[in-house]
């Protein structure tokens, strides 16, 4: 990658992490048969999801 691809890769990340923030909770994974749950997430303020992922790697999302 240039450097320019360096800037402006960059740049974007910030404008994306900008509309994420931390939740605390229980969040149990909605993956079938697993029963891992996890206690911190993340809330994407611009797609209005609040998401974790469990132990084993499973994404797991809700609308808020």
């Amino acid at each position: 990658m240039t450097k320019l691809d360096d800037f402006l890769n960059k740049d974007n990340k910030k404008e994306i992490l900008k509309h994420i923030e931390p939740a605390s909770g229980s969040f149990a994974c909605q993956t079938n048969g697993c029963t891992n749950i996890t206690y911190e997430g993340q809330i994407d303020r611009e797609k209005g999801r609040l998401f974790w992922y469990c132990d084993d790697g499973h994404e797991s999302s809700v609308i808020i």
